[in-house]
């Protein structure tokens, strides 16, 4: 006998939900839900924060309906029996949400100057430039080398101030955009004046949804934490 292991692929990120594994698939732009027996298919034969388990040859024929869910999920490119293509699947954490952001409307109003109109303008055309032409996979890359190449503030006090007045900017940029759009804006925004948020992705099982926000050391700078603590983190950036 010998132990059976396969890899994630890099682009494959998950997370536990009960009893499901909810898996996204940047390349794919896309979700998976993995539950009843074929989570302990997963658990067995893919390496995670869970431990592989040592399978016998019969359980390693190629008709078996173990081998047959493995096989389709090496078509989807979801995982790769290569170590060097793939990699152990790990959880995301993050920070709990405190933001105070929902008493934003309620503060002095922030100082808006002509290059934060600007800014929020060229944000919002950027990000709809990449939500629109640019694959998904392609712009949480240009996000992470934003983040390696830039030297912003990660002070909660400074990304909050920079959230008060991209909040009231806000009616500049299209409202019918979702989430992504919002907190994609947001972060190019922050760029543009030194602070380094997190994009969470985050979902939930039943019913499912997904969502993102923006947040800064536990500080949620997009949204409040009534709706952002109902999703389970998946990603963060």
């Amino acid at each position: 006998m010998e132990t059976i292991k396969y890899y994630i692929r890099p682009w494959i990120h998950g997370c536990l939900i009960n009893d499901s594994l909810i898996l996204l698939d940047l390349k794919r732009d896309q979700y998976y839900l993995i539950e009843g027996e074929k989570i302990n298919i997963f658990k067995k034969y893919v390496c995670t924060d869970m431990v592989n388990v040592v399978v016998s040859e019969e359980k390693r024929c190629i008709h078996s309906p173990e081998r047959s869910e493995i096989n389709n999920w090496i078509d989807f490119d979801i995982i790769t029996d290569d170590e060097k293509e793939g990699k152990p699947l790990t959880f995301c954490w993050v920070e709990g949400p405190v933001s105070p952001f929902e008493h934003i409307r309620s503060d002095k109003m922030p100082e808006i100057k002509f290059h934060h109109i600007m800014s929020v303008v060229l944000a919002g055309i950027t990000g709809l430039f990449l939500i629109r032409f640019i694959p998904l996979l392609n712009i949480i890359n240009i996000l992470k080398w934003i983040k390696t190449k830039s030297n912003g503030s990660r002070c909660p006090d400074r990304g909050l101030r920079i959230a008060r007045i991209f909040h009231e900017l806000r009616p500049f940029m299209p409202r019918n955009r979702n989430c992504l759009y919002d907190s994609l804006c947001f972060f190019l925004f922050s760029w543009i004046y030194r602070s380094q948020p997190t994009i969470v992705f985050g979902v939930t099982d039943v019913p499912f949804r997904a969502h993102c926000w923006a947040q800064l050391e536990g500080v949620i700078l997009n949204d409040v934490p009534q709706n952002s603590m109902q999703f389970k983190p998946i990603m963060s950036i």
